[in-house]
């Protein structure tokens, strides 16, 4: 009795691999069923989209409305950052000028044998 147990243990590993090959073959078959679905998202989304197009526009009116004072902050901050890069610019020179300095400072440093 024990051997014919054996023997049907022996027998449930061989009818598993089948089994394992199933499902790699399910797993195969499943991602040939993805690419449909991510294919009708989008047309989904442009469906959206096309209800929300309409709806855009009067969003635009209202920003329009708005548009004067925007357009004074927006001048503003770009006239600010014309200033800073400006002065980036002339920070990055004197940046420049200690670096060179600082060099000369080290090789007066190494001829006299201070460093």
């Amino acid at each position: 009795d024990i051997p014919e147990d054996d023997r049907s243990e022996l027998q449930d590993p061989k009818k598993s691999p089948p089994d394992s090959q199933k499902s790699n073959r399910d797993s195969t078959s499943k991602p040939h069923a993805n690419p449909s679905p991510q294919s009708s998202p989008p047309e989904e989304s442009k469906k959206k989209q096309s209800p929300l197009t309409p709806k855009s526009p009067p969003k635009k009116k209202k920003k329009s409305q708005k548009a004067p004072e925007g357009l004074e902050i927006v001048e503003e901050l770009q006239r600010d950052l014309v200033v800073r890069d400006e002065t980036i610019k002339e920070l990055n020179l004197k940046v420049v000028e200690v670096q060179a300095q600082l060099k000369d400072a080290l090789m007066k440093a190494e001829k006299s044998g201070n460093v």
